[in-house]
Order: structure tokens, then C-alpha cells, then sequence
């Protein structure tokens, strides 16, 4: 599985960390506890808050707890060297119901994450820019129906932005 995948005994042990686990967290299987088992730093997604061991995943599921989407971010000894981790945890039980440990499958979405914001950078330039902009600026889809207007566009035309968004520009600028 690509996934990084953690498996711990009821003691807290790591007695599977598979290939992906290794790369990713450094950990491996039977080397101490789930809490000593890396060198890594843990934070809530803010990247500022430290995330105590107590509030993992894998140790949520050693007391017994779900867990599904905990977002966090994993960071190495070098400052830029840092993952964004999607984790899903669940109590390990065997036959008769006694807790056995806990298994966990990590996601890494560093990838997404970077995508996202450069999608957000992105719009907030372009955002600047219509708003700067000495020319009118009229934004529509191809059924010609409005979907940015700028401030040039209100003083040229004399429609608001909010009376011309979501309006057809044939409508507005071609009576």
C-alpha cells in the first residue's frame, strides 16, 4: 500500500511500519514506543501548536477512539522540511473484544496542500490586479453571464458590482 501504515500493540509498541511509514516518519517496527519511535516534530494543521503524542491518531486508537480526517503536520530537524499528514486510526480488538493495540493509515497530502495555496496566490493576485487596473475589467463563462466586475468597469458603465455579477453582459453592455 502507498499510504503510510502504522500498526502498535496494546503497549504502545510499533510492530508494523510499512515502507511508506519509514520514508515518511523515519519509524521502525519493534524500535520503542509510537511516542519515542521518531525524531519528528508534530503540529496541529496551523503548523504552530505543537501536537502532543497524547492527541495522535494511533494513541486516540489505543485508548479506544475512532478517528477519521485528524489533520496534522510532520516536521524533520530541517526547517523546510515539513508534511501534511491526513490520518484515520481504529482500535485493534481481538475475539472477545480486549483491546490488542491500534493501527493507522496516514495520507500524505503535502502536494495538495501546496496546489491549493498556490490556486489561493493565485486569485489573490488576479484579484489585485482587476482592482488596480486603469481599464475596465469584465470577467464572463461562455454563456456570456458576468462573473467579475471591476471597479472601472462600475465607473465606465454605471452598474455596481453586485447589480452586474451573475447578469448577462449582453444584457448590461449591449442593450
Amino acid at each position: 500500500i502507498s499510504d503510510p501504515v502504522l500498526v502498535a500493540d496494546e503497549r504502545g509498541q510499533i510492530v508494523v511500519a510499512n515502507a511508506a511509514a519509514q520514508r515518511l516518519l523515519g519509524i521502525v517496527p519493534g524500535v520503542g514506543t509510537t511516542e519515542s519511535a521518531t525524531r519528528l516534530e508534530y503540529f496541529s494543521p496551523d503548523g504552530a501548536t505543537p501536537l502532543p503524542f497524547t492527541d495522535s491518531a494511533l494513541a486516540r486508537a489505543l485508548r479506544g477512539e475512532a478517528v477519521d480526517d485528524q489533520e496534522f503536520i510532520v516536521r524533520s530537524q530541517a526547517p523546510s522540511a515539513q508534511a501534511y499528514i491526513v490520518a484515520n486510526a481504529r482500535p485493534l480488538k481481538d475475539g472477545s473484544g480486549e483491546s490488542r493495540g491500534a493501527v493507522a493509515v496516514l495520507r500524505n497530502i503535502t502536494e495538495h496542500r501546496h496546489a491549493h495555496q498556490a490556486l489561493v496566490d493565485s486569485e489573490q493576485m488576479a484579484q489585485a490586479i482587476i482592482k488596480t487596473a486603469l481599464d475596465a475589467f469584465v470577467q464572463t463563462d461562455g454563456s456570456c453571464v458576468i462573473l467579475n466586475w471591476s471597479p472601472h468597469a462600475e465607473a465606465l458603465m454605471g452598474w455596481t458590482r453586485a447589480e452586474a455579477i451573475g447578469r448577462s453582459a449582453e444584457e448590461l453592455l449591449f442593450p
